[in-house]
């Protein structure tokens, strides 16, 4: 996992910060080396990166337009389809 959050922050601008809809069980603020506040889905402004927890391919129902940015496997167990993942996105 520390891998891809590495990875991310050389994908994303320099300046980049995350909120999280909702409790993160990820260990993005110390890879990525910043802290991530926790919002509500309705709080995050336009543009703005931010990330949620989920299972698999299931993706909570947000009250704007979003893109994914990339998905993290935080399975302890590696899998062709993680269980569980991070999810980072972009707020249109």
């Amino acid at each position: 996992m520390g891998a891809a959050i590495a990875e991310l922050r050389t994908e994303l601008p320099p300046d980049t910060e995350f909120v999280s809809v909702g409790h993160i069980h990820s260990e993005l603020p110390f890879f990525f080396r910043k802290p991530v506040k926790t919002w509500p889905a309705t709080a995050i402004p336009q543009g703005s990166y931010f990330c949620f927890n989920t299972h698999g391919q299931d993706r909570p129902a947000l009250p704007f337009a979003w893109q994914e940015v990339k998905i993290i496997s935080v399975d302890r167990n590696k899998s062709e389809t993680p269980e569980s993942v991070l999810v980072i996105g972009w707020r249109n």
